[in-house]
């Protein structure tokens, strides 16, 4: 899939995945595979070939996606771009930060809610990493 394929419209998809559908329908079509399960929320984790990307589905119906190196929105990559560009763009204040993360290589990140979009990306050193999409974080 290029580049720039993967689009986002809040609460609704991420390329050509849409939230609140059967995962089958990606299986199928763009060779999405079961990469494990994630038993202790219930969902099962599945990832786009070629991609650093995860589909997290319940019961067969994708709930949310995390995305690691592409996530346009307004044709802009919102990964790599800075916390004050990211405000900038999406045009709202995050509804909550949360508590940086310390990971054993040292690096600290942390969570920005942007609940009416259904997102939240992860900012290190005030660049966003990555970021969950769904359709009611």
């Amino acid at each position: 899939m290029s580049l720039e394929n993967w689009t986002w419209i809040p609460n609704k998809s991420f390329g050509l995945i849409k939230f609140n559908t059967p995962i089958e329908i990606y299986t199928n079509n763009i060779g999405v595979f079961l990469s494990d399960d994630n038993a202790t929320i219930g969902w099962k984790t599945y990832k786009v070939p070629d991609e650093n990307i995860s589909i997290y589905v319940e019961d067969g119906i994708v709930v949310a996606v995390a995305t690691y190196e592409k996530l346009y929105f307004k044709g802009i990559n919102l990964i790599g771009i800075s916390q004050t560009k990211l405000i900038e763009i999406l045009e709202v204040e995050p509804d909550e930060v949360g508590t940086g993360v310390l990971y054993e290589d040292g690096d600290v990140q942390t969570p920005l809610d942007f609940d009416p979009l259904g997102l939240q990306v992860w900012i290190s050193d005030c660049v966003v990493v990555s970021a969950s999409l769904s359709d009611d974080l």
